[in-house]
């Protein structure tokens, strides 16, 4: 969870907001670079479902598909990390994701390829 995380949070900071202005125009020039950013999407809709389930005071597990479609489906994106370094690869700086314990201390760093 904590390197989608990172994922997410440096995917924002590239293509959005404080972004790579340069970057945030080439990602919008054809129908594949954008379905690349919303792609992005589903990461994120992904850890909030997560997120959601796991401080829900009912413990019920929040069941929602989370597909992307356009004429067909593009994508869904079920959490693993080996989608993350391929069908969900994004360009973006730093790719080393700290990783934290439940006190807050850093343990190990995982570099996301």
């Amino acid at each position: 969870m904590q390197i989608i995380a990172h994922q997410i949070w440096r995917v924002r900071n590239k293509y959005f907001g404080h972004g790579d202005i340069q970057y945030n125009v080439l990602s919008n020039t054809n129908l594949e670079n954008a379905a690349k950013v919303a792609n992005q999407v589903l990461v994120a809709r992904y850890l909030c479902k997560r997120l959601i389930d796991h401080f829900s005071s009912s413990k019920k597990v929040l069941i929602r598909e989370i597909y992307l479609f356009s004429g067909h489906t593009l994508g869904n994106f079920v959490g693993s990390i080996s989608q993350l370094e391929n069908e969900f690869k994004s360009d973006f700086n730093n790719r080393d994701a700290k990783i934290y314990d439940v006190h807050g201390a850093e343990i190990e760093k995982y570099s996301i390829k």
